[in-house]
């Protein structure tokens, strides 16, 4: 069930103003690319084989699907042939007209598997500045499973992702 936060509930999630719903997206990017360049550089000294892209999108206009994401992305060429050969590493917000949400933090391999490596995020949360500082303060967890799985050229099968970090 979506509902909107009063100004009261905005204040105590640490918003300064109704308005800064909107400015979500430059706080992301403040606190994120900068974390994503800098795993990025280490991916591209520890695998200079590997494709390594940093990228931000918008999705949307209006609604649910209005939201943002940032993201490292690795084309890794060593997996076999029927396997994905792209993993990134992503942040999202969604419902950016509304009550904004953290709607991901994973490192995912794309398709055919999109076999999810790790997560900080059971559901999706509201982003208030102190959910986006955990998020950050836990970025080096998905680094390590980012760098792990660019090393392993391939997505974990299922027994070895039963057995691996996943929702904490």
């Amino acid at each position: 069930m979506e509902y909107e936060l009063e100004r009261r509930d905005r204040l105590a999630l640490g918003y300064s103003s109704v308005a800064d719903d909107m400015d979500i997206v430059e706080l992301l990017r403040a606190r994120l690319l900068p974390v994503l360049r800098v795993g990025a550089d280490r991916v591209r000294a520890s695998s200079p084989d590997v494709v390594v892209s940093v990228w931000e999108r918008s999705e949307g206009s209006s609604g649910e699907r209005h939201g943002h994401e940032l993201g490292l992305e690795c084309l890794v060429e060593a997996g076999p042939d029927d396997s994905s050969d792209v993993v990134a590493l992503t942040v999202g917000v969604s419902h950016l007209d509304t009550t904004p949400l953290l709607c991901a933090a994973d490192v995912v391999w794309g398709q055919p598997e999109g076999r999810v490596e790790a997560s900080l995020l059971r559901e999706p949360i509201i982003c208030s500045v102190t959910a986006l500082d955990e998020v950050v303060g836990r970025m080096p967890e998905l680094l390590t499973a980012m760098t792990r799985a660019v090393e392993r050229g391939r997505a974990r099968d299922p027994a070895e992702a039963a057995a691996g970090p996943g929702h904490p």
